[in-house]
């Protein structure tokens, strides 16, 4: 019953983020790296469970956008990186009344992945204001776009992007987020190059 309840949520999550092939990959994975920072901050399994699977719901916000907007492969406007923004707001409004401890921090991290440490995120947020899970949301998710070949960038090489996450702590990232990400860099590193199918 909760391996279908993983499925349906990452299926759904998947139709949200335009089905590509790509980001179903991206979705599992972020899933991933957020759990290895729930328990190397001593998260309960089955909670760091949930917090996984409720972060493949982090971009639910961006079924209100435009199409024309997110599969934009030049520079967005003002206007449209004004809307782009909107999906964490929208994301939250769409899952903020949904029964349960998954929605609950589903709904959490939906409003709050886009924060930065400093305030300078897309809600102004700062330090302990953001909600914790979405502070791991943050780094993984970063860590995850900068780490994969995009329609608008190519990869990044592993060391740039470990060196991008060191010099974000304290600005983009908690700085104890970042302690827990330089501590599991391997088994990130191992999610990062894992080709096994998300469901086989």
């Amino acid at each position: 019953m909760y391996r279908t309840q993983e499925e349906l949520i990452y299926s759904f999550a998947c139709m949200c983020e335009m089905k590509s092939e790509q980001t179903g990959k991206h979705i599992r994975r972020v899933s991933r790296y957020v759990r290895i920072l729930a328990r190397y901050f001593g998260v309960e399994p089955h909670i760091a469970d949930n917090i996984a699977i409720a972060a493949m719901m982090h971009d639910v916000g961006k079924l209100m956008i435009p199409d024309s907007i997110l599969e934009k492969a030049g520079v967005l406007t003002s206007e449209e990186f004004a809307a782009i923004k909107m999906h964490t707001k929208h994301g939250y409004e769409l899952l903020k009344n949904s029964p349960g401890e998954i929605m609950e921090i589903a709904s959490a991290i939906a409003l709050d992945h886009h924060e930065k440490w400093d305030g300078t995120g897309y809600g102004g947020k700062k330090g302990d204001e953001i909600d914790f899970y979405s502070r791991l949301m943050a780094l993984a998710d970063v860590f995850d776009a900068l780490s994969s070949k995009r329609s608008y960038k190519e990869e990044w090489s592993e060391d740039r992007v470990y060196q991008e996450i060191i010099n974000g702590s304290g600005k983009h990232f908690d700085p104890q987020v970042v302690i827990a990400f330089v501590n599991c860099y391997d088994k990130f590193l191992e999610v990062l190059h894992d080709e096994t199918p998300v469901y086989a």
